[in-house]
């Protein structure tokens, strides 16, 4: 439940993680914010701000990304199907029919 969101133009980025329920699944959380981190620094990114906030995924990366005026959000899939994710709901499916800016899935 992660998604990146990215300001092109300022070189920043925002990247916005829900933390899981449970310290085992928070603590991968962590490390995957830090690989996301050295890479947006390889990549030249000037500022990045990590937020980690609980409750809804798609609400916070929607309010997030309001908040910090993104032009794109970045986001990875689990890989479902059209109807899986219509059965189980998706984050990514609901982020990029809701948010008022670009939005680009990654698998």
């Amino acid at each position: 439940r992660d998604a990146i969101a990215q300001k092109p133009a300022s070189g920043s980025v925002v990247y916005t993680h829900i933390p899981a329920p449970y310290s085992a699944v928070a603590a991968l959380g962590e490390e995957i914010l830090n690989d996301v981190e050295a890479i947006a620094r390889r990549h030249g990114a000037g500022r990045i701000t990590r937020v980690a906030v609980p409750g809804n995924p798609v609400q916070q990366i929607l309010d997030q990304a309001a908040k910090h005026k993104t032009d794109l959000i970045v986001m990875g899939t689990r890989g479902l199907t059209d109807f899986g994710a219509l059965v189980l709901g998706s984050v990514s499916h609901n982020v990029i029919h809701l948010a008022t800016c670009l939005c680009m899935t990654v698998k």
